[in-house]
């Protein structure tokens, strides 16, 4: 990897620079980055760019990193643009196996991040001031949630722990202090512990990952809360397992309202139930493997790689305790997307939702695939909980007991 540092544009007149001047400052930068990546022929997907940071990868024995490396030093002198000196490799290198970049140091040799010592500290000592003063100004505040959102995507259950974090600014109101609640406290120092034990110990995530080629499917759909249809409901299906579970009355006629809203049409939410289900009810089976839920909701797919819902509470407690149920599995989970009824699991799924079972069986079986007699049983907890859904962190946990009766797991052995 290859690190520029800060550039600087030379001929610009201070006066000009006001609240607008990150958004002038980044339209330039990209610019000066597009006509290098032109001259030396590299992949705009390969370099990072923030305000006047730049870095880039490229595989192993390949010259293509000292190809840019030249062409934005050319570049740069010719449009009359000053470069970091390289005798700071906090601030500049030239291309090597290991550096720090946008305040982490990356070794591509054993493949790990750490953020630097005295950086770390800094941080911790401020998210410990924090929790223990109970309330902050809202500048100090909005210097830690920058921090942690640039480690966040370092760490796979970070971003299933930062909801009551963010939610300290939406509640703000540009006031000179911020209380600090007793969810964002708990966060904070899940954060802490976080990164005293992740920093230098953990391997660095790959951009790209997807599942396996021999990761276990699954198929979910539900229907929305309808008073003409009893059956509608959640409803998957994964080889010849499957489950069905009708919404309860209050949700079919749409009595049950969270935030000023119809549960019953909240489909980002009950689309997300699916795969929660899929892991307590056939927790087994996805024991230390990986496993892709396929639902036809983009917004529930969003919201699963984000971790968390600005615009609804419920489906922050639906992911969480899906990520708490996999990681008790020992299981990988993916989330994807998939165009309604566009294969057959999509389409026992859709017809199972409706409670149209021999429909479904005769879809498995167009598809070689018999179901099975009885369906997968579901987790007395999660079927409370569905029946009176509310803002939950303790769900997973629940149902983690009630697994453990029929399951070994470590914490309740």
């Amino acid at each position: 990897m290859v690190r520029m540092g800060r550039q600087i544009f030379q001929g610009t007149q201070p006066h000009i620079w006001g609240s607008s001047s990150a958004g002038i400052f980044d339209d330039g930068a990209k610019l000066l980055l597009d006509l290098v990546c032109r001259q030396a022929q590299f992949p705009r997907s390969r370099v990072c760019q923030h305000l006047d940071d730049v870095c880039a990868a490229a595989p192993h024995n390949s010259d293509a990193l000292h190809k840019f490396d030249e062409a934005f030093q050319t570049v740069a002198e010719y449009v009359g643009v000053s470069l970091a000196p390289r005798d700071d490799p906090d601030k500049s290198f030239a291309p090597c196996k290991s550096g720090t970049v946008f305040g982490v140091f990356y070794d591509t040799q054993s493949w790990t991040w750490t953020v630097p010592q005295e950086k770390l500290a800094r941080l911790i000592d401020s998210i410990r001031s924090a929790i223990s003063q109970g309330s902050v100004p809202e500048k100090t505040i909005k210097s830690i949630v920058g921090k942690l959102i640039h480690i966040r995507p370092l760490v796979t259950a970070g971003k299933f722990n930062f909801d009551y974090i963010m939610r300290l600014l939406a509640d703000s109101n540009h006031m000179d202090h911020v209380a600090i609640t007793r969810q964002a406290r708990q966060q904070l120092e899940f954060w802490i512990q976080l990164l005293l034990t992740c920093s230098g110990r953990t391997s660095i995530p790959f951009p790209y990952y997807g599942p396996p080629a021999w990761a276990l499917n699954a198929y979910t759909d539900a229907a929305g809360g309808s008073s003409e249809n009893p059956a509608s409901g959640t409803a998957g299906v994964m080889g010849s397992w499957w489950y069905w579970l009708p919404w309860p009355k209050r949700i079919q006629h749409g009595s049950l309202k969270h935030e000023g809203k119809k549960v019953g049409r909240k489909l980002s939410a009950l689309e997300l139930i699916g795969p929660l289900v899929i892991i307590a009810a056939n927790f087994a089976a996805c024991r230390y493997r990986q496993v892709v839920v396929w639902v036809d909701n983009a917004g529930s797919v969003a919201i699963w790689q984000k971790g968390y819902s600005n615009q609804c509470s419920l489906c922050t407690t639906i992911v969480k305790a899906t990520s708490q149920l996999a990681a008790a599995a020992g299981c990988e989970l993916f989330i994807k997307k998939i165009t309604r009824r566009s294969d057959d699991g999509s389409k026992i799924a859709d017809s199972l939702s409706k409670g149209l079972f021999t429909q479904a069986r005769i879809e498995a079986c167009t598809r070689g695939t018999a179901l099975d007699t009885e369906p997968g049983k579901i987790p007395t907890r999660l079927i409370q909980w569905i029946d009176h859904p509310v803002c939950d962190d303790q769900l997973a946990n629940r149902i983690l007991h009630e697994l453990s009766q029929s399951h070994r797991l470590l914490r309740y052995a």
